[in-house]
C-alpha cells in the first residue's frame, strides 16, 4: 500500500475489541494514519463497544462519524 501512496486506512467490521483493534493497532505500527467511523464497527455489547472506541481514539485511531469521513473523501473520488 505504501507504494501506491496510500498513508490512511478506513477500517470497519463486526468486533471492535478484536480484529478492529488488531488492525487498529498493527496499522499504526507500521505508520497509516487509522480512521475508525464509529458507524460501521459494532461488538457483542455495547459496553465493550464504548470502552474500545475509547481506549482506539484515546491511543490508535482517529474515532469519527461517518459523514466526517465520506465529506474528506468526496474530494478524492472526485479527481479519479
Amino acid at each position: 500500500m505504501k507504494g501506491r501512496q496510500i498513508d490512511t486506512l478506513i477500517l470497519a467490521g463486526a468486533t471492535t475489541s478484536g480484529s478492529i483493534r488488531a488492525t487498529a493497532v498493527e496499522a499504526l505500527q507500521r505508520g497509516y494514519k487509522v480512521v475508525i467511523p464509529k458507524e460501521a464497527v459494532g461488538d457483542r455489547n455495547q459496553t465493550i463497544q464504548n470502552i474500545t472506541l475509547l481506549d482506539l481514539n484515546a491511543r490508535y485511531a482517529d474515532v469519527v462519524n461517518a459523514d466526517k469521513v465520506l465529506k474528506n473523501m468526496k474530494p478524492s473520488l472526485e479527481s479519479t
